[in-house]
């Protein structure tokens, strides 16, 4: 079920979302945008 596909890299802040069945289970949400880059 993968809606859509967020591209990360190491050492990017991203927002996730935990499975409230099991909290080891979770899935990235939302990607937040680095306070150095220049994007």
């Amino acid at each position: 079920m993968r809606r859509s596909f967020i591209r990360i890299l190491p050492g990017d802040r991203v927002k996730i979302e935990v499975s409230r069945y099991d909290s080891t289970r979770g899935r990235i949400i939302y990607r937040l945008r680095n306070k150095d880059s220049n994007d």
